[in-house]
């Protein structure tokens, strides 16, 4: 499992407007950071690449404990 320790505000930040640009891309190559949220940006792509590399793998085991 994925224990998230972000900032809400920031995730949040980042997950509005990243959410859109992967279901559009259905990828997340050539997405960019949320600026102002850059580091919940980037975890929020790379645990998306995790997340797709395992589906590709037929391994997809995914949860994601939310704490603030």
């Amino acid at each position: 499992c994925i224990r998230d320790r972000d900032t809400p505000v920031f995730f949040k930040k980042a997950w509005d407007i990243l959410e859109n640009e992967i279901i559009q891309n259905q990828s997340v190559e050539g997405i960019d950071t949320v600026s102002g949220a850059t580091y919940s940006s980037n975890g929020i792509i790379n645990a998306m690449k995790d997340i797709l590399k395992q589906a590709e793998q037929g391994t997809t085991k995914v949860c994601l404990l939310y704490t603030s």
